[in-house]
């Protein structure tokens, strides 16, 4: 187990609002990284709320193919002997493709589900403060 995973582990055991955001950087390299692809299975599995942090919807949109075949056999490392070592970890690799697709892509509670309505709830809230502004601007006429 990585040291991250140690980490994950004892702040959630601390803190009930603990949660695990996952950056995701604007080529989606990020789901290549096999540390990272762990860490997401990991956080899911110790029943972590979950986040993923987007560039922008853009960025999904010309993206969002690319980790629909997600393989962890795929993922790399700067140091192939960590892939290995997380590779060797999972006994099931299909099974574990599943649950992180599951993980990632489910309609309803998946990461990129949770992202997309955080998103449309920031364009409400944006809208509202907008309103508000000129509902203010409109009133001091």
């Amino acid at each position: 187990m990585s040291k991250f995973a140690d980490m994950m582990a004892y702040l959630s055991a601390l803190d009930d609002g603990f949660e695990h955001v996952i950056a995701v950087d604007a080529g989606f390299q990020t789901f290549q990284r096999a540390w990272v692809v762990a860490e997401i299975a990991q956080g899911h599995d110790m029943g972590l709320q979950q986040h993923l942090k987007l560039r922008n919807e853009g960025a999904l949109r010309a993206h969002e193919v690319e980790p629909r075949s997600l393989d962890v056999r795929n993922t790399r490392s700067s140091r192939p002997e960590d892939t290995l070592e997380i590779l060797r970890g999972i006994p099931d690799k299909d099974g574990f493709n599943r649950h992180l697709q599951n993980t990632v892509f489910n309609k309803k509670t998946g990461l990129l589900a949770t992202w997309k309505g955080l998103d449309a709830a920031q364009k409400v809230r944006t809208a509202g403060r907008v309103a508000r502004q000129l509902a203010d601007e409109a009133g001091e006429e």
